[in-house]
């Protein structure tokens, strides 16, 4: 039985946490942080819609919808400038193997989208892509497919 959701306030962060019979459950860190596609800072650059960093230096956004137009620019600078438009080449740089288990996020990305690993991507697997970003990146997937194609539509633009 879920009981209530409570914020707690650290500075400019707003940590969410969910009162399950009796216990608190975290929010993972890219929901908490409206940063669905866990991004790094970048000291050099700063993010439309970035209001701090976390302890880990990831960024944290003032909505989830900045939060996944980030990700779509991300997806589009990998296309336009590092020539990089497979779920492979992709997730290669996204997910490094130092980081993460490339390719079991590899497998499970070219099956949710549809594409094989080394199949060019059409504009349209692009959103269903960030899905699955956001997804593995997280656990789960809480946003509407209103708030993936607002900020798909305005990062790729």
């Amino acid at each position: 039985m879920v009981n209530k959701t409570t914020v707690f306030s650290i500075g400019a962060l707003a940590i969410g946490a969910l009162a399950v019979g009796g216990f608190l459950i975290m929010k993972p860190r890219g929901i908490r942080n409206n940063n669905p596609g866990n991004i790094r800072g970048n000291d050099a650059y700063s993010w439309q819609g970035e209001i701090d960093r976390d302890n880990d230096n990831f960024v944290v956004f003032d909505t989830p919808e900045n939060g996944l137009r980030a990700l779509a620019r991300i997806l589009k600078t990998y296309r336009e400038k590092y020539g990089l438009n497979t779920i492979d080449g992709i997730l290669h740089r996204y997910a490094p193997t130092e980081e993460n288990d490339t390719e079991a996020y590899i497998k499970h990305a070219s099956r949710v989208v549809g594409v094989g690993r080394y199949a060019p991507l059409m504009r349209n697997d692009y959103l269903r892509l960030m899905q699955v970003i956001v997804a593995h990146e997280n656990g789960e997937q809480p946003y509407t497919q209103a708030q993936i194609a607002e900020g798909f539509s305005r990062g790729m633009a």
